[in-house]
C-alpha cells in the first residue's frame, strides 16, 4: 500500500511539472506571436502612406472601377436555343468576333425552301438559253399535228351542230357544249404553236427579262432569311473582354441578355466627390488625380480626366455627390472591375482668385 501511495504521488507531481512546462512554453510562443504581429503592424503603419501626394491642396474621394464602354448586354434578336458558345469568361474578343450561335429550326427550313426556289429559277433561265433537243422538237411537232386534227374535227362538229340547232334537231345546251370543246381545242393548239415558236426561235428579250426578275425576287427572299439566321450568330460589337456568360449550349433563350462584354483597356474610375468639396476642383482636361489601392498603397495609378456628370447624385443617406470619370491604364497591376480605390484630386487653393481675375480680364477686354 505504501508503495502504491508513493507511486501515485510521483505521478501526480510529474503531471503538475509537465503541465507547468507546457503552460510556460505556450506563453513564450504567444509572446513571440504578439511580437510578430506587433512588428507586422509596425511595418504596415510604416507602409501606410508610401505615396507622397504631389498636390499642395487636394480633396479625397472614393472610386469604383468600371469598363470604359460600360457593361454591354448581348441580347439575341429572336428566340431559339443555344447551339454553341465559342468564347469563355475572361476571353479577349475583337469587334465582329463570333461569340455564340443560336439555332432556329423554323428559319433553317425556310432558308432551304428559299434556296431551292432560287435554284429552280436559275435552272429555268439556263434552260431558255440552251439549244432545243431534237427529240423534244419532234415530240412537240407531233402534238401540234394531233391537236390540229382534233381542232379541225371539233370545228366541223360545231358547224354541224349549228345547222341542227337551226332545224331544232339538237338543244341549245348540246350546241354550247360542242362549241366549248372547239374553243378549248383551239386554245390548246395556239399554246402548242407558241411553244413551238419559242423552242425554234429561242427566248425573246421579254422572256429573259421576266426570268431575270424572277431570279432577283428569289435572291431577295433568300437573303432576307439568310440575314435573319445571321442575326442569330451573336458577334461582339466592340473590342473587349467577356465579362459574363449567362447561358450554356442547349438552353432556350428569349430576349434576355446571354452575354456581357466590356472594354478594360483602359478602365474607367467613377469617383464620387462630396458636395462641399465639389467647388474646389476644376473639371477640365488639366485636372490631375491619383488613385491608390486601399489595402496596398504601393499600388497606385495616375488618372486621366474624362468627364463630369453635371448633376449631383444622392445616395441612401440623402448625401449629394458629384460624379467624376477618370481613365487609367491597368497594365500589370492587380486591379479588377468593381474594386474600390482611394482617389486624391488636385484642388484649388482656398485663396485662389484666378477665376475672379479671369472674369475681370474678360470684362476689360469687352
Amino acid at each position: 500500500m505504501r508503495k502504491l501511495k508513493a507511486i501515485s504521488s510521483l505521478v501526480l507531481k510529474g503531471t503538475i511539472i509537465v503541465t507547468a512546462f507546457c503552460y510556460l512554453a505556450s506563453l513564450e510562443r504567444l509572446s513571440d506571436k504578439k511580437q510578430f504581429f506587433s512588428e507586422e503592424k509596425l511595418v504596415i503603419v510604416a507602409k501606410k502612406s508610401p505615396l507622397k501626394i504631389p498636390f499642395e491642396h487636394f480633396i479625397t474621394g472614393e472610386g469604383v472601377l468600371k469598363p470604359s464602354t460600360g457593361y454591354v448586354q448581348m441580347t439575341p434578336r429572336s428566340s431559339g436555343h443555344v447551339d454553341a458558345i465559342v468564347v469563355n469568361l475572361g476571353d479577349q474578343v475583337r469587334k465582329g468576333q463570333l461569340l455564340c450561335t443560336i439555332a432556329d429550326p423554323t428559319l433553317k427550313a425556310k432558308l432551304l425552301e428559299k434556296k431551292s426556289a432560287l435554284q429552280h429559277a436559275n435552272a429555268s433561265r439556263a434552260k431558255l438559253l440552251t439549244k432545243p433537243n431534237e427529240g423534244e422538237v419532234l415530240s412537240l411537232r407531233k402534238r401540234v399535228k394531233e391537236m390540229k386534227i382534233k381542232c379541225s374535227h371539233d370545228k366541223r362538229e360545231k358547224e354541224s351542230f349549228k345547222d341542227l340547232l337551226d332545224e331544232g334537231a339538237v338543244s341549245e345546251r348540246e350546241f354550247i357544249l360542242c362549241r366549248d370543246n372547239y374553243e378549248q381545242s383551239r386554245e390548246q393548239l395556239e399554246s402548242l404553236m407558241l411553244q413551238m415558236d419559242k423552242l425554234l426561235s429561242g427566248p425573246t428579250s421579254e422572256t429573259l427579262t421576266v426570268a431575270d426578275a424572277l431570279i432577283e425576287k428569289r435572291e431577295a427572299e433568300y437573303k432576307i432569311v439568310e440575314s435573319q439566321l445571321e442575326h442569330l450568330n451573336m458577334k461582339s460589337p466592340i473590342d473587349g473582354v467577356v465579362l459574363g456568360v449567362n447561358t450554356q449550349p442547349g438552353e432556350s433563350v428569349g430576349l434576355n441578355p446571354v452575354m456581357v462584354i466590356g472594354s478594360i483597356s483602359p478602365m474607367h474610375l467613377k469617383v464620387l466627390v462630396d458636395e462641399k468639396d465639389a467647388w474646389k476642383i476644376s473639371p477640365t482636361k488639366k485636372l490631375r488625380a491619383i488613385a491608390q489601392h486601399r489595402d496596398n498603397p504601393e499600388i497606385y495609378s495616375i488618372l486621366k480626366f474624362e468627364k463630369v456628370n453635371p448633376i449631383f447624385r444622392s445616395n441612401e443617406a440623402n448625401e449629394k455627390k458629384l460624379e467624376l470619370t477618370f481613365s487609367l491604364d491597368r497594365g500589370n497591376s492587380p486591379l479588377y472591375l468593381e474594386e474600390r480605390l482611394d482617389v486624391f484630386i488636385e484642388a484649388k487653393s482656398p485663396k485662389d482668385t484666378s477665376c475672379i481675375e479671369y472674369q475681370f480680364e474678360q470684362q476689360e477686354r469687352e
